[in-house]
């Protein structure tokens, strides 16, 4: 069945993919939000309070939340080899992987329903993340473009602080709290160069690939 111009959004809770969710519904674009559990998040009851926030808000437009599991993915890329990551890269790049697991599984998703745009909340007040840095961002889009699928943050230039994003929830009547979930990686990690993040996600290629190619199989 098409979708017309329904779109995917990776929704964790957080302000910023909050932001985006607001935005893109605020211009009649339907919405499947797609939250990741990775098997090691904490605390995740605030998660659900913004939905219904959303929810409220943007009922018809709001097509679905979908808590997708991949647990099994992250383990795969990020945690399978993790001594020799880290001896390797010199740097604990695990939330990277989570990315890619979780692009992974999105990129099915897409596919699946026909959905031809994936939205995240990336921003660059945020980039000494290393999944949040630009590099990895032109990465993810080169990958989903090998599936047909468009890779948006639109919000990674505009919003220069978090401030600005707090200032534009409000506007649009929404928390300016922050109600995602913990995940037990949090600030474990030190900033990584854009040469060894690169480095890092073509080394996870082959193996993101291999489960992509999996999960359609099902």
């Amino acid at each position: 069945m098409k979708n017309g111009n329904q779109q995917l959004l990776l929704f964790s809770g957080g302000r910023d993919s909050t932001l985006v969710a607001a935005m893109l519904m605020n211009n009649q674009i339907p919405l499947h939000l797609i939250t990741a559990d990775n098997g090691c998040g904490l605390f995740k009851e605030p998660l659900y309070i913004r939905y219904n926030e959303l929810k409220n808000k943007y009922s018809d437009l709001l097509i679905t939340h979908h808590i997708m599991s991949i647990a099994g993915s992250f383990r795969e890329i990020a945690l399978l080899n993790i001594e020799n990551d880290i001896l390797k890269f010199q740097k604990n790049l695990v939330l990277l992987g989570e990315k890619l697991a979780m692009m992974a599984h999105a990129i099915v998703y897409c596919i699946r329903n026909e959905i031809k745009i994936i939205n995240d909340g990336l921003t660059k007040y945020q980039d000494r993340f290393s999944e949040q840095r630009e590099i990895a961002k032109t990465y993810l889009q080169n990958l989903c473009t090998e599936y047909n699928v468009i890779y948006k943050s639109p919000i990674y230039e505009s919003s220069i602080h978090v401030d600005d994003v707090k200032n534009k929830l409000l506007r649009f009547g929404l928390s300016p709290k922050s109600m995602e979930g913990v995940t037990i990686f949090g600030s474990t990690a030190s900033n990584a160069s854009d040469e060894v993040i690169l480095q890092y996600l073509k080394e996870k290629e082959s193996i993101t690939k291999e489960i992509i190619t999996f999960l359609l199989s099902k």
